[in-house]
């Protein structure tokens, strides 16, 4: 279960997403072009850390899912390992 904090990045992030075309499901996922947009990286370098296991929680049912709780609580950690405040 996801705390009332990250729920509400979610779905910020969900509608931000949304308003630039991106594709969020009903269940919010979102595919590796959202999730290379949400991160700021290249769909490129995100492909390469899928290969060596690095970057957020993702699987594959045809095409690569991510979660967008997972990508969220992936970045609020590094986020937290870097002693970077968001909040500040």
């Amino acid at each position: 279960m996801i705390d009332s904090g990250r729920h509400a990045r979610v779905l910020e992030a969900a509608a931000a997403l949304r308003t630039l075309g991106e594709l969020v499901t009903p269940d919010l996922r979102i595919n590796g072009k959202g999730a290379a947009m949400m991160i700021g990286v290249s769909q490129k370098t995100l492909r390469n850390w899928r290969s060596i296991g690095e970057g957020p929680r993702w699987w594959t049912a045809g095409v690569v899912w991510y979660r967008l709780d997972d990508v969220v609580a992936w970045l609020e950690a590094k986020e937290r390992s870097s002693g970077f405040d968001a909040a500040a």
